[in-house]
């Protein structure tokens, strides 16, 4: 259909521009040709040139497409996630990063990581700068004081840049400190537990007990030298029934 009216035009023009007077027969069948020709290579051109421009809107189409699918998944990550450039600038963070730092995209936009955490541990520094340098994937814990909690670093080359994805992990932090806490206290507690072992020679009469040494001590003091045991005296019903019936006689 554009081939025929574009035909169609040049034939127009052809009249308009060499009347039939001002050129012999043959002239006017070759012009006309011309023109005819001149029609489909335009009729031509705009077809190319209508398909590359539909080509175009559906490669930004899909490219928006696609942008908008991963910048949904990044939004969805629970976790923190940041993308810097090679010059360690902020370039995007997603709405969970924003909860974890308390911190508006707008504001930190175009800041560097330095600006951003300008007490960053030196491990941390370390570990950015080699993932920059070398394009390998390391990962880290480290405390932020300014935030007052522990931060689990996942940082990934990305494409000129790096990319961060971290968790605040200050609750599984909190609870390791405690349980080690807890730990020292019972190793403290078990330390000062003595316990006794073995056969202890002990006499059938008087109760006395044979020390390493060799030497009979009275019950209580043995189990006090080898315990944590503290005696108090006191005299039993059978014992006090004797000792009544003792003095009666």
């Amino acid at each position: 259909m554009t081939t025929t009216l574009a035909t169609v035009v040049g034939l127009l023009l052809f009249v308009r521009i060499f009347p039939e007077s001002s050129t012999s027969p043959l002239q006017n069948e070759i012009l006309a040709g011309l023109f005819a020709v001149e029609g489909c290579g335009i009729s031509f051109l705009a077809g190319q040139l209508h398909a590359q421009r539909s080509r175009a809107e559906q490669e930004a189409q899909d490219a928006n497409r696609a942008r908008n699918e991963i910048s949904d998944l990044v939004e969805s990550i629970p976790a923190g996630f940041q993308a810097f450039d090679g010059d360690f600038r902020l370039t995007f963070m997603n709405w969970a990063a924003q909860g974890i730092l308390e911190r508006n995209a707008e504001e930190l936009l175009g800041r560097t990581i330095w600006d951003q955490f300008p007490q960053l541990d030196t491990g941390v520094e370390q570990l950015l700068r080699r993932v920059m340098a070398v394009r390998a994937r390391g990962s880290c814990e480290t405390y932020y004081g300014p935030l007052g909690m522990w931060l689990s670093l996942h940082v990934n080359p990305f494409r000129e840049g790096i990319s961060v994805l971290f968790r605040d992990i200050s609750e599984r932090k909190n609870a390791e400190v405690e349980r080690e806490r807890l730990i020292s206290e019972l190793q403290a507690a078990l330390a000062q537990v003595r316990t006794l072992r073995g056969l202890i020679p002990i006499c059938a009469w008087c109760k006395k007990i044979r020390n390493d040494h060799g030497y009979w001590e009275q019950l209580e003091l043995y189990l006090t030298s080898h315990s944590e045991a503290d005696f108090t005296h006191g005299m039993c019903p059978d014992c006090a029934r004797e000792h009544i019936e003792a003095l009666e006689r």
